[in-house]
């Protein structure tokens, strides 16, 4: 009878993880951390590089915009940094697809690149005539380029990536039109154009990992609670840095869009206050939110202090931003277990330090320069989005991975989680059937 006993309680013990989520604590002690596997699948890994890629595309696309509008003597870097991108673009498809589609993918890309700036200039030449070509030949790459992702991937219909390809096109085509100077419509366009790269990245990288499920595993992750949180942080630190940097830029070049560019930013702010609010709380809300403002208030500072050749004034905006990285990293340890409060302050410091520099190298006309930082930065951002969403998926395993256990050892296409949880509960069947006889007898 104690065998039985025994044998029974290791089955159920074995079993319980099945439905110990819906009633446990959502935040486990660090002790139990390796119950939470890593969420960096390969699918999960391609989802996040093709949004993040696309919404550096529409920060760019928008830059070259905004420089040939005003003939901004930093349009040949932006061109140079949008070019960059696509080639990062055309490493993607290429690596999925090979080096033929790779190129056919780059020439229908540039294209449609090259499009809109002849729009924008177009437009700022009052030239209708040019403007409708380049109407024309943006429609057309639309059906071009549709059929190219259809044609390489089963899981894409056509008619779903005309409207996805068509609405990015006329989103662009409303930015570009809008009459200067207003830029409190300018700036929540191009938030829109923004995040609906993510639905253009989210629909590929699902459609990819589809068609290629042994080398993009992990989907199940990827398209989780868990992925999703990823994929949010990612995002609304993207948008942070690239609002940072335009706020930054305007200031130095005494913009017309300097009020509209903090005021995107303090959106920005506003909509990371709601993000750590569903998770901690509104007071933990409240405090990242002003600690959060300082920072970006420092980088203001900095910006009118250079413009004000005021090296006492830069002095004590970067004084400020090393305050803000000792609290901001005490706060966020203090909220989360699994966040180092050093190892978060060094990712601060250099966020900080990239952010300072890209201006440096702007206010001095290096463009070139500021450029290439400006993307070091976004990618970097991405790191700081990843280390927090893996603190929080730790700290919260049950909401972003309730089923976690189900896969702490081994993929979900793999069946030993399965296997095991079958012969655990069959385990407990058969010893309660043996009970219930031992009781007959």
């Amino acid at each position: 009878m104690a065998l039985w006993l025994a044998a029974a309680a290791a089955s159920l013990l074995v079993a319980a993880p099945l439905v110990r989520g819906a009633e446990a604590d959502l935040r486990v002690p660090p002790s139990e951390v390796d119950t939470v596997p890593n969420f960096n699948t390969p699918a999960a890994d391609l989802r996040v590089a093709l949004d993040m890629t696309l919404a550096e595309h529409a920060f760019l696309l928008g830059e070259a915009m905004r420089a040939g509008l005003t003939e901004s003597e930093d349009f040949d870097a932006v061109g140079a940094a949008l070019e960059a991108n696509t080639t990062d673009l055309v490493g993607m498809v290429a690596d999925v697809y090979g080096g033929d589609a790779g190129r056919a993918f780059g020439d229908l890309w540039r294209s449609h690149v090259a499009y809109l700036i002849d729009y924008t200039r177009a437009l700022a030449e009052d030239d209708e005539e040019a403007q409708q070509i380049a109407e024309e030949q943006l429609h057309h790459y639309v059906r071009d380029f549709s059929a190219f992702l259809a044609n390489a991937n089963p899981n894409l219909p056509q008619e779903a990536v005309d409207e996805l390809v068509s609405e990015h096109v006329q989103q662009l085509e409303a930015v570009a039109a809008l009459d200067e100077g207003d830029y409190d419509q300018a700036y929540p366009a191009q938030h829109r154009i923004y995040e609906h790269m993510f639905v253009i990245g989210d629909a590929l990288s699902r459609a990819i990992a589809t068609q290629f499920p042994q080398r993009y595993r992990g989907s199940h992750i990827a398209f989780s609670p868990a992925g999703d949180l990823r994929v949010a942080l990612n995002r609304l630190l993207g948008e942070h840095t690239t609002l940072a940097v335009t706020a930054m830029r305007s200031g130095l070049t005494d913009g017309a869009d300097q009020s509209a560019a903090l005021d995107a930013l303090d959106a920005n702010t506003d909509a990371l206050a709601a993000w750590v609010a569903d998770v901690y709380g509104r007071q933990a809300a409240s405090a990242f939110r002003a600690l959060w403002a300082t920072h970006t208030e420092a980088y203001i500072a900095y910006v009118g202090a250079t413009v004000a050749e005021d090296q006492t004034g830069r002095d004590r905006a970067l004084a400020a931003l090393r305050t803000y990285h000792a609290d901001f990293g005490e706060f966020m340890a203090e909220a989360n277990p699994y966040l180092s409060e050093g190892g978060l302050r060094q990712l601060l410091e250099h966020h900080t330090h990239q952010l300072v520099t890209q201006a440096d190298a702007f206010a001095e006309g290096d463009y070139a320069e500021a450029y290439r930082i400006s993307r070091e930065t976004i990618r970097h951002g991405m790191e700081m989005a990843d280390t927090l969403a893996v603190a929080v998926v730790e700290q919260f395993p049950a909401r972003f991975l309730p089923d976690a256990t189900m896969f702490a050892t081994a993929p979900r296409d793999a069946p030993w989680p399965w296997v095991l949880a079958v012969i655990s509960i069959v385990g407990a069947l058969v010893f309660l059937r043996l009970v219930a006889r031992r009781a007959s007898d």
